[in-house]
């Protein structure tokens, strides 16, 4: 009821305002005897016209500013909506980069390879951020057993491409398998160089890898040579690839221990390939 009023008053005050005005306009030539009053009149309303004048261009400029902070307002959050759109555009675009070349080694892999290899996605992981066990897509139903071998597809110079060492199959449900990955697992993995053939067994864990002993600790090893796994043991089979030595620790000119890092990106797995344990060759 007040909003009511309060308008109910404006529009009588500036219709009075109106008819006095065209009182003054139409009477000033025919009667200058009105000119007294309309002086009057001009000092009794000439205060609250310019106040009403005043007020009214005040309220012009606030509504001015309300729509032009609105209309930034508006522009502003269309921005953050591009921006948003532009950073999610550009994590697509790097994932998709980062991914084409596991695509072209897992694709060369697959079509080189003597094994027959399932592809199989990674549908839940451990807690930690690295994939150190986790589970995917096939189960039983698709043929894979326990102790299957998980790898994906690794380019190792002059498009030679191999498959790299990722884990082992746990445990077996009708539709999904849990994977314990190489660099979780406390057995030892035995290998030989591929340059040289030397031989010995990796029992250690460090970040990303390994660490192990020759057999012979004179053997003919270098920084950057490829181990495989020698297939002895009954678990790996031979020539699967485990990764590249990175450090020799040489104590009385002998070889204390070796360093080897996995070229399998353990932090961001989400596909792999099942390698069939009755497919491969053991010593």
């Amino acid at each position: 009821m007040k909003e009511i009023s309060l308008k109910s008053k404006i529009i009588v005050f500036i219709s009075t305002i109106v008819i006095i005005l065209s009182i003054m306009f139409v009477t000033k030539e025919e009667n200058n005897s009105f000119s007294t009053v309309q002086n009057i009149i001009a000092k009794v309303y000439n205060p609250a016209l310019k106040g009403f004048s005043f007020a009214g261009d005040k309220f012009m400029d606030l509504f001015s500013t309300i729509f032009a902070s609105e209309k930034l307002r508006n522009e502003n959050e269309a921005l953050k909506l591009e921006n948003n759109e532009l950073k999610k555009n550009i994590a697509i675009y790097e994932n998709l980069i980062s991914n084409a070349k596991f695509l072209e080694e897992e694709k060369n892999l697959i079509a080189n390879t003597k094994y027959k290899l399932k592809p199989s996605y990674i549908i839940a992981k451990d807690p930690s951020s690295y994939f150190l066990s986790f589970t995917i897509d096939k189960g039983k139903k698709d043929g894979v057993k326990a102790g299957d071998i998980v790898v994906i597809g690794k380019e190792i110079g002059n498009k030679q491409y191999i498959e790299s060492l990722v884990g082992t199959v746990d445990t077996v449900g009708n539709s999904y398998s849990k994977v314990s990955a190489v660099i979780n697992e406390d057995k030892g993995i035995s290998f030989k160089t591929a340059r040289t053939g030397a031989g010995g067994v990796l029992d250690g864990r460090v970040e990303n890898g390994f660490s192990g002993n020759l057999f012979d600790e004179a053997a003919d090893v270098k920084v950057g040579d490829k181990l495989l796994t020698s297939g002895t043991g009954g678990i790996f089979p031979r020539d699967i690839y485990i990764g590249d030595i990175t450090e020799i620790i040489v104590e009385n000119e002998n070889i204390e221990k070796i360093i080897v890092e996995s070229k399998v990106d353990f932090t961001n797995l989400y596909r792999v390939l099942i390698l069939d344990k009755d497919e491969g060759d053991y010593e």
